[in-house]
């Protein structure tokens, strides 16, 4: 199981490109997890401090700077792990187990994650002062309507001659267990269409 504690305080559109990112390294057998999430103006710094006398070699950013504009308007000050002027913080360290960082950065681009500092590979953000808010590459699953069937199919049958070029398809009966009929192809295709979604749902 991956750590999902971190997730307090991490604004709802971060968290949720986080979450499908983790849940899809389950599906591999891998596990993504978080190291550092939401901190307090407290935390980020003691961190700072800790960081400017040398007592943590790691860089933490002042966090009474004013780091840049976000994409709605208000200036983020210090690191985007500190709670912002929405309320939220919008950062996450993570780490994952049982794959490389590359397939990581990769697949996370395509939920709209991004990893923007070059020297720390396991920070990721869902926007950054540049670019703005990162697109969605791969998107939900959503259910397809009848002609997005068709189209999938490469079968779309011309609305002007419904029987030119129209395969038959054998259907088995309902009524007699024994018994097919012979259907036009667009007739059958929304039948199948529409087991199919009942079969979701059962």
């Amino acid at each position: 199981m991956y750590i999902m504690a971190n997730l307090t305080n991490i604004h709802p559109e971060l968290a949720k490109r986080f979450t499908r990112l983790a849940d899809w390294a389950a599906t591999q057998g891998w596990q993504v997890g978080i190291t550092s999430g939401s901190r307090s103006y407290a935390e980020q710094r003691n961190l700072y401090i800790a960081y400017v006398t040398g007592a943590r070699p790691i860089l933490a950013v002042n966090p009474d700077i004013v780091t840049g504009a976000s994409p709605w308007g208000w200036n983020a000050k210090g690191s985007l792990h500190q709670i912002q002027y929405d309320g939220f913080s919008h950062a996450l360290d993570i780490w994952w187990i049982g794959t490389d960082a590359s397939t990581i950065h990769s697949k996370a681009y395509q939920f709209g994650l991004q990893f923007v500092n070059a020297q720390e590979d396991w920070h990721c953000q869902a926007w950054d002062f540049r670019s703005g808010i990162f697109p969605i590459v791969e998107k939900e699953e959503e259910d397809v309507t009848v002609d997005e069937f068709k189209q999938a199919t490469g079968l779309v049958v011309n609305p002007d001659a419904p029987t030119s070029g129209v395969l038959g398809v054998m259907l088995l009966e309902t009524v007699d267990p024994l018994t097919y009929k012979w259907y036009d192809f667009a007739t059958a295709l929304i039948f199948i269409h529409q087991e199919l979604k009942l079969s979701r749902l059962t």
